[in-house]
């Protein structure tokens, strides 16, 4: 039924310009039987709570957008516990430790591999400050526009560091700033 699903909405909305948008979403829970359910940061509430968190992925284009896919999030207290992910049935091939920004890259690869155009990824700062996603969306072509925090430093080009010299008075040093220091 994804199958066609996807091939459905390819056929009305694909676009070479469209984007690919990443993002978590959450689900509150009671309890802790759901698979994947544990204390961490739920977005529905803003709070860290008891919940599911699920990496999702979004197509925008001009004519529309819709969702393409989804997997749950599955924290380490789950993936250390053969027995509940039995009792859960979660399949052997999803019992893996995997990042928010992995599972995101093995989302895109799936939906990209039907032929879906796009060439830019969005995504929050929870998936911009790893370098790892970052990389994983250059090495697969991606252009990509991401958020990021307040402490990452950021560079258009790689930094070019100058030595510290002694300064014209004979005290102290300037700092080796690299050329073109970035504003704040």
């Amino acid at each position: 039924m994804l199958k066609r699903y996807r091939a459905a909405m390819a056929a009305k909305f694909a676009d070479p310009t469209a984007i690919f948008v990443v993002d978590d979403t959450t689900f509150p829970k009671q309890g802790g039987h759901s698979v994947g359910v544990e204390r961490q940061y739920c977005g529905a509430l803003g709070k860290k709570d008891n919940c599911q968190s699920a990496v999702s992925v979004y197509y925008v284009a001009a004519k529309g957008h819709y969702p393409l896919d989804m997997r749950l999030y599955l924290p380490e207290g789950w993936l250390v516990d053969p027995k509940r992910l039995g009792k859960a049935k979660v399949p052997e091939a999803e019992r893996r430790s995997l990042t928010k920004g992995q599972i995101a890259l093995e989302l895109l690869d799936r939906v990209r591999a039907k032929g879906l155009p796009g060439g830019l990824v969005v995504a929050d700062g929870g998936y911009g400050v790893s370098g790892p996603f970052r990389d994983g969306l250059a090495e697969r072509e991606l252009h990509y526009i991401v958020g990021v925090t307040d402490e990452m430093v950021v560079f258009t080009a790689e930094p070019q560091w100058e030595e510290p010299r002694v300064g014209t008075a004979g005290r102290g040093y300037a700092a080796g700033w690299p050329r073109g220091r970035p504003g704040r």
